[in-house]
């Protein structure tokens, strides 16, 4: 077994094995130490820092999820990760989850129906505390706020990733404490065809993954681009056979199956552009005879003008129809009332203006409307001050928002602030500050923000009946120091320190039943680490985050580990590695390790469920190897063929509260099949 209990045995920490990794990732920085450039910035004045040039923004990379307008990650405070096209097809993921698998900040976490949720930098971000978007569109379920991972959004019509690794309820509102994550498809002409795609996977247990799709970009003249993906998938969470603590013995192939079916179109012409996107997504909860259902469907139509030589003006209407969770085959009529389904209407406008070339703002209005509705209760009162409205309760909301930009000579000053109101809970007023400097091939980067998370309506709905449940703090402080070696090759550390006050928690024992309440803080502080390389034959990309619990700042008894600077299910330390090198232009070869460090779970210690134990988990070392192939007369056909968990090792998910949840046994080694054909280009 990779776990034993705390109470009764030592810590063994794989020390061997946590130096070799280490080695690994310290090498390339004397490697670039050796550059002739390293030592460009010792020795000057203040005076000669300056804001990053536009002479050499073109070298560097841009997103535009940190103010919803194109950016360098160099200019935008706080911690930016964008995973590039290369870098997807490096990690040989084939869904979100296992690319994010890829990003040291990021932890995978088992909750209640074996929803799959995440954690950022060590804290807890499900049920609202991360916003994941596509193109934009949010796709979090609005009953909880949460999204489930696991053999879904496929990657075959994506072209990047942007993420914040950190707050960004300054932009994107209530949902977006922890970090936000965006899914980007691919633009007019970067990848133009049509294409028919087929993924497998295999275990020595049985088939584990299946899903089939077409996906195409294409112009159709006069300056209009379509671009399309749909997509069935099956498969299973885990093919896994696994005895917990308590003496159960599961097969997981039998209880954790998954159904996912997508669908997206996207229309633009010159500023204008409408989108639609639809998932339906169906999963099986370990030893229930029960299942999961849920489906979204979101549309928006965008419009980009210019007002002026100074200004533009970005008008965004969305529109979101959900079935967000909902208990499937089974006869336990209090699920079934537990059943909903939503709906929103979002009016999201954003200016930007240039009002010199040191002088720039942007100043958003965000108001939206969502109804939600129990399917078998006749009335629904989610507030005390609220009346029964037919079933249906409605939530109502506005903001407005705005960041300011100042360049001086000495570096550029941010400002800017949030403010919401919400028919359910307080006013918010959130604010953000940030600067940022660079000289040459070097730049650093500070930031504090007062992000918050709302109760969404479910917690509402399933807290105090008193209506007392307060919106949740989250106060983060970044600095972060970078160093862009050349074009190809750049690095950069970050110290993160993140206070939640007022968490809001879900907790199930014989006082509190099933409910939602705040518990009064928690906290932590880290470092994240991270160098990447990438020319036209080969990439690589090393990065490490590691993060201690500030046990004087916490309490929050559902989380915390007792004589540990650790939170339940998160791991302290989490190394990446990512490569790949074309050999020619037929074969190319990928790469991925992923180590994570010890981590606690508590769990039942017997059959009748009424003992628990804390319990460690050794540190786990996860390795991916593919091989890209296309061949010679056949230059329409791609052939990807790899292994994921190359070294068998037993790899588990736990759960972040003490809810007693066993931890979740993922699947053991794995070969995969993927293939790619071109219809037309």
């Amino acid at each position: 077994m990779a776990y034993k209990n705390v109470k009764n045995k030592k810590r063994a920490v794989n020390h061997r094995t946590l130096t070799i990794l280490s080695i690994i990732l310290i090498i390339p920085c004397f490697i670039i130490g050796q550059n002739d450039t390293s030592s460009v910035f010792l020795g000057r004045s203040i005076n000669q820092f300056r804001t990053i040039s536009d002479s050499t923004k073109s070298q560097l990379r841009r997103v535009s999820i940190a103010n919803q307008k194109e950016q360098d990650i160099r200019e935008i405070p706080g911690g930016i990760t964008l995973i590039t096209k290369e870098e997807i097809k490096a990690s040989g993921a084939r869904d979100i989850m296992e690319l994010l698998q890829t990003v040291s900040s990021m932890t995978f976490g088992r909750d209640v129906d074996d929803m799959v949720g995440l954690g950022i930098r060590g804290l807890w971000a499900h049920e609202g505390k991360y916003l994941i978007m596509l193109n934009g569109l949010p796709l979090n379920e609005m009953d909880f706020g949460s999204f489930g991972f696991g053999q879904r959004m496929n990657l075959n019509f994506i072209s990047r990733v942007e993420i914040i690794n950190g707050p960004g309820s300054i932009v994107y509102g209530g949902t977006a404490a922890l970090g936000v994550i965006n899914l980007i498809t691919f633009d007019p002409g970067e990848n133009d065809g049509s294409f028919i795609n087929f993924e497998s996977g295999y275990t020595a247990n049985g088939l584990s993954a299946i899903n089939g799709g077409i996906n195409g970009n294409h112009f159709l003249g006069n300056e209009t681009f379509i671009s399309y993906y749909i997509t069935l998938s099956n498969g299973n969470r885990s093919n896994a056979y696994h005895t917990t603590h308590s003496g159960n013995f599961f097969n997981y192939r039998d209880s954790t199956d998954i159904r996912s079916n997508e669908m997206f179109f996207k229309v633009q012409r010159k500023g204008l552009s409408a989108q639609i996107y639809s998932n339906e997504y169906n999963f099986g909860v370990v030893n229930n005879d029960y299942r999961i259902w849920m489906n979204n469907t979101v549309a928006e139509i965008s419009y980009v003008s210019k007002i002026g030589n100074k200004s533009s003006i970005t008008v965004r209407p969305q529109y979101t129809f959900q079935i967000p969770w909902s208990y499937q085959n089974t006869p336990d009529q209090t699920r079934m009332e537990s059943n909903t389904r939503n709906s929103k209407a979002i009016l999201n406008t954003m200016l930007n203006t240039k009002w010199s070339k040191r002088f720039e703002t942007d100043f958003g209005i965000y108001a939206f409307r969502q109804e939600s509705a129990h399917e078998l209760i006749e009335h629904l009162v989610v507030d005390k001050d609220s009346e029964p409205l037919d079933n249906k309760h409605l939530m109502l909301g506005a903001a407005f928002f705005g960041d300011a930009q100042w360049r001086s000579k000495i570096g550029t000053w941010h400002a800017g602030g949030r403010y919401e109101w919400n028919n359910l809970v307080d006013m918010q007023f959130t604010p953000r500050i940030g600067y940022t400097v660079g000289f040459k091939n070097f730049y650093a980067k500070a930031s504090y923000s007062n992000a918050y998370k709302i109760p969404t309506l479910e917690n509402i709905h399933l807290g105090p009946e008193d209506g007392d449940l307060v919106i949740e703090r989250v106060i983060t402080t970044e600095f972060q120091l970078g160093y862009d070696i050349s074009k190809k090759w750049n690095m950069q550390f970050c110290y993160f320190r993140n206070e939640i006050n007022n968490p809001i928690v879900y907790v199930s024992d014989s006082i509190i039943f099933d409910a939602y309440i705040n518990r009064a803080s928690m906290a932590n502080h880290g470092i994240e680490w991270q160098t990447s390389f990438q020319s036209k034959k080969s990439l690589i990309r090393l990065s490490a985050t590691a993060y201690e619990a500030l046990l004087n700042k916490t309490n929050l008894p559902e989380v915390e580990v007792e004589d540990s600077k650790s939170f339940l299910a998160m791991p302290q330390l989490k190394l990446n590695a990512l490569g790949r090198y074309r050999l020619n232009k037929n074969i190319a070869f990928n790469t991925n390790l992923t180590y994570y460090g010890m981590f606690f779970s508590e769990e039942y210690t017997d059959q009748t469920y009424t003992e628990t134990a804390v319990f460690e988990y050794k540190p786990t070392l996860l390795i991916g190897i593919d091989v890209d192939y296309t061949p010679v007369k056949l230059q329409d056909l791609s052939i990807r063929f790899g292994v994921n968990n190359l070294l068998n090792s037993e790899y588990y998910i736990a759960s972040p509260y003490n809810s007693a949840l066993d931890a979740f046994r993922m699947n053991n080694r794995e070969l995969k099949l993927i293939l790619r054909y071109i219809i037309t280009r």
